[in-house]
């Protein structure tokens, strides 16, 4: 699934959720819920990620 992809992206950082969403540029709460599969992020933000 994407919230376990981002999350070991995420851990590869050595960044928590906080830091990672600051880095990424999104908001913490945003972040959260993909990570924790509350919600799907969309194409861009996959794209971007990707990068």
């Amino acid at each position: 699934m994407i919230n376990d992809k981002l999350r070991e992206i995420r851990e590869q950082t050595g960044l928590n959720k906080k830091r990672f969403a600051e880095f990424i540029g999104i908001q913490y709460t945003t972040y959260n819920n993909y990570e924790v599969g509350v919600r799907e992020p969309n194409s861009d933000f996959i794209k971007m990620i990707c990068r």
